[in-house]
């Protein structure tokens, strides 16, 4: 938790896998269900950096013109993180940085003492709760 945490997903494996063609950044999620945070020293789920789940995950969605629709070449993949439950943690629930089509269905916050779900920049995000 702590590398991911600090490093976050990189656009790219680094180390021993860096040959390998993946970019984390961009996968998209199997399954994420049922699962429970509480009395975290930070936050109860982070996803630092950014995580866009798409169709070709090494194809940046980011690197389009102003014009076009960053969307078209790579379509986005829905990530649904269900039945999420964070309490009792020091700073947020679920905190994240920049998501794609990230869907928190039927989540639950509560007693943190930051904020419940703090999300700085969502790019095409549906937020169930």
């Amino acid at each position: 938790r702590r590398c991911v945490q600090e490093t976050g997903l990189s656009d790219a494996p680094t180390g021993y896998f860096s040959y390998i063609q993946t970019c984390p950044s961009g996968l998209p999620l199997e399954e994420f269900k049922n699962n429970v945070a509480h009395s975290n020293r930070r936050d109860g789920l982070d996803i630092f950096r950014k995580w866009i789940p798409s169709t070709d995950p090494c194809l940046a969605s980011e690197n389009h013109k102003e014009h076009d629709n960053p969307w078209l070449k790579n379509p986005s993949v829905p990530a649904n993180i269900e039945n999420m439950v964070s309490w009792g943690n020091r700073r947020s629930g679920i905190n994240a940085l920049k998501l794609g089509d990230v869907r928190f269905v039927n989540a639950k916050v509560a007693d943190n003492q930051g904020v419940g779900i703090a999300i700085s920049e969502l790019g095409l995000s549906l937020i169930h709760i």
